[in-house]
């Protein structure tokens, strides 16, 4: 009896595939992994829940993928930054975790502007960067996903 006989495994597999096409599937994968790298904290998965349902894409996929790259958020904020920094000639933030800790402590309006502005530079980073890397990755997921479940159907 192998793994895939199972019939709670394949409920579960249901559940990600829905009969979607690979565009549907390749669409659902990028869109949360793109949305689930925003540099905003707290607003992915509303975004992910609005993307779903306005594009008709699966929702319960794009919950899990989300969580899967929730770790990049946090490792791709300062990235974002640095980028925003070099694109808009601003001098480095020096914004660590350090500073933040002083900041908070010593000005707490002045710790949350500085913050403001970090986020608000990364996130036009991530807006310029996610659409050209997103079309790509979908081409890329599209065509091996594309293969892949033809092959499935053939056996």
């Amino acid at each position: 009896m192998s793994l895939t006989d199972n019939k709670w495994i394949q409920k579960v597999v249901g559940v990600f595939k829905q009969g979607l096409t690979p565009k549907e599937l390749s669409l659902s994968i990028v869109s949360a992994f793109i949305i689930g790298v925003i540099p905003v904290l707290g607003v992915s998965t509303a975004l992910i829940g609005f993307t779903a349902l306005k594009f008709r894409l699966n929702l319960a996929l794009m919950v899990m993928v989300s969580y899967f790259v929730y770790p990049l958020q946090f490792l791709f904020f300062v990235p974002f930054l640095k980028l925003g920094e070099c694109l808009f000639g601003m001098e480095n933030s020096g914004l660590t975790i350090e500073y933040m800790k002083e900041a908070f402590s010593n000005d707490l309006i002045g710790a949350l502007n500085s913050l403001w502005q970090a986020n608000l530079i990364a996130f036009i980073s991530w807006g310029l960067l996610s659409f050209p890397l997103g079309f790509l990755f979908y081409i890329i997921l599209y065509g091996i996903l594309r293969i892949a479940l033809s092959k499935q159907k053939e056996v």
